[in-house]
């Protein structure tokens, strides 16, 4: 895929539809990609992603600065903005939206067409490496906390606190991950290699319910019946919502709270759920 700077958000769309036709496109309403290929790039700074979806014009995101250096990664060819979870950004902003000082390696966005409780579900698609699973302490984070690949506000994906670090689910502000225990993360070896992570979210599910509703897959392979990390009746199902479509990657605000140290070469959102066999299709 041979992409020039400048060109419309249309025709990068359009170019990206007819390279990558096994990818499903039904319900995506966001698309961020850092670059496909390790020649083709769609910037030759490798320092932003490209949101490419049928969203095009609606591109609402903000982008902090990524650090100097990017991985080239020989396994899937994806130029990666790599994620440290520290130090702000208090100078001039580039393409910035707001007038607050960001944390560094933000990515925020209002994503069109999603409410507090629409759609019935989310799925959200991504290729990182996860290089600590403990986070990053920072600003009003609490003391050896884990971190969050990403949040619609309270509703996240969470690597636990000091006493379930390492695992790895979804949280509402509850204090627990629902999902796969730090036994399975150890030996799906997750820290510090690159995965395909896909995960189904529900809005407002309830406590009984979030273990067979929500789901995750690795690699496309579904982790099956999550488990409640924590071992005790956690949880909130009203905190379970979008947040009116504002998702943040990597952390659950701008102020540096709950970051992982992490690469990130690709983050897909659709507003309903994938089957088995699209992830399957999207990760081949």
């Amino acid at each position: 895929m041979t992409v020039e700077l400048n060109q419309s958000p249309a025709d990068l769309f359009e170019k990206y539809q007819a390279e990558n036709v096994g990818i499903s496109y039904t319900g995506l309403i966001y698309n961020l990609d850092v670059g496909y290929g390790t020649t083709n790039l769609y910037n030759p700074d490798k320092n932003r992603f490209i949101e490419l979806s049928p969203n095009f014009n609606n591109r609402d995101f903000t982008i902090s600065t990524p650090r100097s250096t990017f991985d080239v990664t020989n396994g899937i060819g994806t130029v990666s903005i790599a994620f440290t979870g520290t130090g702000y950004n208090t100078g001039a902003y580039n393409n910035y939206v707001g007038a607050i000082p960001f944390a560094k390696n933000t990515i925020g966005a209002t994503i069109p067409g999603i409410g507090t409780d629409s759609p019935s579900k989310l799925t959200v698609e991504m290729w990182l490496k996860i290089n600590a699973l403990e986070g990053v302490v920072n600003a009003s984070s609490y003391n050896e906390s884990g971190g969050m690949l990403f949040s619609f506000s309270v509703y996240d994906v969470w690597t636990g606190d000091n006493t379930i670090n390492g695992t790895l689910g979804f949280n509402a502000f509850d204090a627990t991950t629902v999902g796969i225990t730090k036994e399975k993360v150890q030996s799906l070896m997750l820290q510090g290699n690159w995965h395909h992570y896909v995960f189904v979210m529900t809005p407002f599910v309830s406590n009984d319910e979030i273990y067979v509703k929500n789901k995750i897959y690795i690699d496309s392979y579904d982790q099956g019946s999550l488990v409640n990390n924590r071992g005790v009746g956690y949880g909130n199902s009203n905190n379970r919502n979008f947040a009116n479509g504002f998702f943040t990657l990597n952390g659950v605000d701008f102020l540096g709270n709950y970051k992982l140290e992490m690469d990130v070469g690709l983050v897909r959102i659709y507003n309903r759920e994938l089957t088995s066999e699209e992830v399957t299709q999207n990760y081949n």
